[in-house]
């Protein structure tokens, strides 16, 4: 592999690999309050954002799961910015993905994974 894909460089361009995966660990640190009337899994926002969605599956029709801007880093939010709007759609149903296979793996290739929708949002 090239040493740019895999660079921490802020000047540099990274894969589309490298970027699921950065964005995956971003999003799994976020600390944030869970809403009220809604289950605690864990004090990471996005982790109870996917658990309290776990059932996303069997909804009609299925919300957008959705990411704050807000939350991403600006250096995250420039290799999104590239990226024409089917691969930054897929770059942002990866890294949210993993999150949900985190929780529940079979569940989400069972069902998340055909309806999962992840939009950007604030």
């Amino acid at each position: 592999m090239q040493a740019k894909n895999y660079s921490s460089n802020e000047d540099e361009s990274w894969s589309e690999a490298y970027l699921i995966d950065r964005l995956k660990q971003h999003l799994a640190t976020v600390k944030g309050q869970a809403p009220a009337n809604t289950k605690v899994y864990d004090e990471r926002k996005y982790y109870n954002l996917c658990f309290n969605s776990l059932l996303i599956g069997a909804h009609r029709p299925v919300k957008p799961f959705p990411v704050s801007v807000s939350d991403l880093s600006a250096k995250l939010l420039k290799e999104l910015v590239l990226l024409e709007k089917n691969r930054r759609r897929y770059v942002l149903k990866q890294a949210v993905g993993r999150i949900f296979e985190d929780i529940d793996s079979q569940l989400y290739h069972d069902s998340i994974s055909r309806v999962l929708e992840v939009v950007l949002v604030d």
